[in-house]
């Protein structure tokens, strides 16, 4: 069964990015990478990774988890 259906849309999104960096090597990808991939437009994406920082840190997760923008690419930086 796929649970992520009874997911909203926003937190589909989120849950598409963080997998798909998790899978990406180096736990990074190229944004622009992200957008085709995912198909997300520039905002859905802006929007997605801005609700996935604040769901790490009012899930006090922030401390393990962190999404790095750094030029043109995305990382997942996880610590422990």
């Amino acid at each position: 069964m796929n649970f992520i259906s009874f997911l909203n849309k926003e937190d589909q999104n989120s849950y598409s990015l963080l997998k798909y960096l998790e899978e990406s090597r180096g736990l990074s990808a190229p944004i622009f990478r992200i957008q085709e991939n995912l198909a997300f437009s520039p905002f859905i994406l802006k929007k997605t990774i801005k609700k996935l920082k604040e769901d790490l840190e009012l899930f006090q997760l922030d401390t393990s988890f962190q999404l790095s923008e750094l030029d043109f690419e995305l990382k997942l930086v996880v610590d422990g």
